[in-house]
């Protein structure tokens, strides 16, 4: 979900990383520093906007 990708690029890309080993170690630490409601959260939302589509048939959805 963008939003899980958001929270951890904000985080991780705050400070310049001089290597691209520094910049993967950031983001697992900041992977690894997300509060679990907030992915349940994120889950349960995903989750009803799939089911927007379904009920949809694969068209377009206004809000989920």
């Amino acid at each position: 979900d963008y939003s899980v990708w958001w929270q951890i690029e904000k985080k991780a890309c705050a400070i310049r990383h001089p290597t691209l080993d520094s910049l993967k170690a950031s983001v697992n630490e900041q992977w690894a520093a997300l509060e679990d409601h907030y992915i349940i959260n994120v889950c349960k939302a995903f989750r009803r906007r799939l089911e927007g589509v379904i009920a949809a048939d694969g068209g377009y959805i206004q809000k989920y």
